[in-house]
């Protein structure tokens, strides 16, 4: 038969070890509740702030999807908002600090900030807005943002020479110190 070597072990518990293992294995079934229960907090606060802002837009009439986000452990939320382009969201920016206050009042979770998005949606079968130049869709708004753009064609880009960036962006400071014999030709 071949040289095996085997290896016995033994370890002799005393009552001070258990008790340090009872510990450490208390101690982290406690962590691990405790981080379940963190993320259910978060993704409940999450829920009641999405719920929330779903509902103050829809007493308006406007259909928003919603959702929050937290980017960091101990930061503030973020809400991110996309909405059809209406007119009454031209000015987010009033019905945003609105808003932040009352989800801090009704929720108590505090949100930094408001992220708008509006997606403009062309029919489906439709590749582009037809040649009269006004789509076919309800928001005027949207109609007349695209009229006005397409107004542009006389917008034309060309290369300056540095002569003329150096006057264009100091012309106005030389032009004021400038004295009536600088300006005389000859």
């Amino acid at each position: 038969m071949e040289n095996a070597t085997m290896f016995t072990f033994s370890l002799t518990l005393d009552a001070f070890s258990v008790y340090v293992v009872a510990v450490d294995v208390v101690i982290l079934l406690a962590y691990v509740l405790y981080l379940i229960g963190k993320r259910r907090r978060l993704e409940r606060d999450m829920a009641r702030i999405n719920q929330f802002v779903a509902g103050y837009f829809a007493n308006t009439g406007a259909e928003v999807r919603v959702s929050s986000t937290r980017p960091s452990a101990g930061g503030n939320f973020v809400v991110l908002l996309e909405s059809p382009p209406l007119k009454r969201f031209r000015y987010s920016n009033f019905l945003e600090s609105n808003l932040l206050a009352h989800i801090r009042q009704e929720t108590g979770c505090r949100v930094d900030k408001v992220y708008w998005r509006f997606p403009i949606q062309l029919h489906k079968y439709e590749m582009a807005v037809p040649e009269d130049g006004v789509p076919a869709q309800d928001d005027l708004f949207l109609a007349g943002g695209l009229a006005g753009a397409r107004g542009l064609d006389d917008y034309k880009v060309a290369e300056l020479g540095w002569e003329e960036f150096a006057g264009a962006r100091h012309g106005h400071a030389e032009a004021a110190a400038e004295t009536p014999e600088k300006t005389k030709p000859g």
